[in-house]
C-alpha cells in the first residue's frame, strides 16, 4: 500500500491575475457544455476555475478531517460529520435531519485533541476514544507504526 505525503498547501490559480479565472457555466453537465460553448476547446479561464475548486476542496478536508453537516447532503449510515464542534456518526441514512437527532455523538473536537498528543522526543502517545473513560496513552512510534 502507497502511503502519500502530504501535498503542499498551494491552491491552483489562487494568485491569477483578473480576468484569468471565470465561472464555469455548468457544473453539473461538465465538458459537455464546454464542447457545446467551445466547440471542444474550453479556455484557460474554466481550467483556472477548475484548479481552484478541486484545490480548495482538497485544503478544506486537509484543515478540518471531517466536513461540515449540510443540510443538502445525504448521508449513508456510518458516515462521520461535524456539527458545532461535535462529531457525529449516523446509525442510519440521514436526509436533512440535523445530527443531534438523528446520529449518535464520535466525541468532541477537544476530546480528539486530547487523543492525539506529542511526547517531547517527537513520538506520539495515543488514546482510544473512550465513552467518558481515561485509558493510559500507548506510546506509538517508528517502530510499532
Amino acid at each position: 500500500m502507497i502511503i502519500y505525503d502530504r501535498p503542499d498547501e498551494d491552491v491552483f490559480a489562487e494568485g491569477a491575475k483578473p480576468g484569468e479565472v471565470a465561472d464555469f457555466p455548468n457544473v453539473a453537465r461538465g465538458w459537455g457544455e464546454a464542447f457545446d460553448r467551445t466547440g471542444g476547446k474550453p479556455p484557460m479561464e474554466w481550467f483556472n476555475w477548475l484548479g481552484i475548486r478541486t484545490d480548495r476542496a482538497m485544503r478544506y478536508f486537509l484543515q478540518r478531517g471531517v466536513s461540515e453537516w449540510s443540510q443538502t447532503d445525504d448521508y449513508p449510515e456510518g458516515a462521520i460529520v461535524q456539527f458545532d464542534g461535535v462529531l457525529y456518526q449516523a446509525i442510519q441514512r440521514t436526509t436533512r435531519r440535523p445530527p443531534r437527532r438523528y446520529i449518535r455523538t464520535v466525541g468532541t473536537t477537544l476530546q480528539l485533541r486530547r487523543d492525539f498528543d506529542h511526547r517531547p522526543d517527537g513520538r506520539q502517545r495515543y488514546t482510544p476514544a473512550t465513552a467518558g473513560r481515561e485509558e493510559p496513552h500507548r506510546t506509538v512510534g517508528p517502530a510499532d507504526g
